[in-house]
């Protein structure tokens, strides 16, 4: 009998394999087929196995960058436009040379050894785009299938980040998502004893030196007692912190290059919340409800309790990086880079939420996923500053991977 069962699950895993090798095969053509895949499993009660989270953790990464790296933001708008410029005027000569004159390029020098080794070998900038946006994606779903186990919620959560951000930001300004998406994965691993962790966040610190913020949230972690007193207390200066930080920090503002990022990030244009733009009403909204779902998930009672929860050492670090995140949330900028780029560090309060023995609280909490999904991504068709070019989405519908590999050869 049991060899009989053996012969089964054989069977069964042969047949997973010969499935997504088919998938893969299918996607270099139609990608768009990747995330009915993903929905067929979440909707319908089909087994889910580790080969299945396995294909997912490569496969969806590889839509998002194919996706990612076809599309064209019109106008001149986006970070986007600001990186193709930087990667025209880039002379890899003397990035590799190390010469003084480009000494900038070394506050950020993985982003810009990518730049150059992509320019050097003649390929063109959206090789950069595929591989910041793969790199994204997958360190966002191995931190996720690596830390857990129930895989119906994993498929959930997976299906909730690829909806999360609005493909016409995240896609035109994705520094600061693939900068924390790694250091995420390497503070799991960090926490779980395994060093070779830091090797990531260098490399993440490379792209962003936004990553020192979850790194330094990590130490003091160890030195917090997490509770909902200190919550509602970061809650109530977050509020009040703006004039209170604009006031301690009126001196550094004549620092040369330091000053003037703080003023912009603290006081300045970046620091203010932009209410006269239609879509700042949209992103306000979502930056309010995913604030409020991770406060309520927190905060609520049941099984999901902090004296409980917050043992291990990994969900108290997501918990103290919540109450620091909060403190910020006057401040434009800094909110939804850590808030929103910083997603990977709420999987595992999401997780956790998922797992709750109550069927309601579980559907409660799925609702509030799909409620934080950002609706811009299906209003910006209709901003001019946020036009999308040619490339989007008749690159989902055609085979675009195999025309970016031979446009690259060409």
């Amino acid at each position: 009998m049991s060899k009989t069962i053996k012969t089964t699950q054989h069977h069964m895993v042969m047949y997973n394999h010969l499935f997504w090798l088919v998938v893969s095969a299918s996607a270099f053509i139609f990608p768009s087929i990747i995330p009915f895949c993903l929905l067929l499993f979440i909707v319908f009660p089909i087994e889910v196995n580790k080969v299945d989270i396995k294909a997912f953790r490569v496969l969806l990464p590889l839509f998002m960058a194919a996706v990612a790296s076809g599309y064209e933001r019109l106008n001149g708008t986006g970070d986007i436009s600001k990186y193709i410029i930087s990667f025209d005027y880039m002379n890899p000569e003397l990035f590799f040379s190390l010469d003084h004159s480009v000494a900038y390029y070394y506050v950020y020098p993985i982003w810009y050894l990518l730049n150059a080794v992509v320019k050097s070998l003649g390929f063109s900038f959206e090789v950069v785009t595929f591989t910041c946006i793969y790199v994204a994606y997958y360190c966002l779903f191995k931190t996720l299938s690596s830390s857990f186990s129930e895989r119906k919620n994993i498929l959930i959560i997976m299906a909730f980040i690829c909806l999360f951000f609005s493909f016409p930001i995240v896609f035109s300004s994705y520094r600061t998502v693939t900068c924390l998406s790694i250091i995420g994965l390497g503070l799991a691993k960090v926490i779980n004893d395994n060093s070779r962790g830091w090797l990531l966040c260098i490399i993440g610190l490379g792209i962003h030196p936004i990553g020192l913020v979850p790194i330094a949230i990590l130490i003091l972690s160890k030195f917090i007692v997490p509770s909902k007193k200190l919550l509602l207390v970061s809650i109530f200066l977050g509020l009040v912190m703006k004039p209170i930080l604009i006031h301690a920090t009126a001196g550094l503002q004549a620092i040369p290059i330091i000053g003037g990022k703080i003023s912009m990030y603290i006081s300045g244009e970046w620091g203010s919340y932009r209410f006269h733009e239609a879509g700042e009403y949209l992103l306000f909204l979502q930056l309010l409800l995913f604030s409020l779902f991770l406060i309520f998930m927190v905060m609520s009672s049941n099984k999901f309790n902090i004296n409980f929860n917050f043992q291990s050492p990994y969900l108290k670090f997501c918990f103290t990086y919540l109450c620091i995140v909060l403190l910020f949330m006057s401040f434009r900028t800094i909110f939804i880079r850590l808030q929103l780029s910083g997603i990977v560090f709420f999987i595992p309060l999401l997780m956790y939420a998922l797992r709750q023995n109550l069927y309601s609280k579980k559907l409660l909490v799925i609702l509030f996923l799909f409620v934080c999904i950002d609706i811009r991504t299906f209003m910006f068709f209709n901003y001019t500053s946020y036009q999308i070019g040619d490339g989007f989405p008749a690159n989902i519908l055609q085979p675009y991977i195999i025309e970016l590999i031979g446009k690259n050869i060409s």
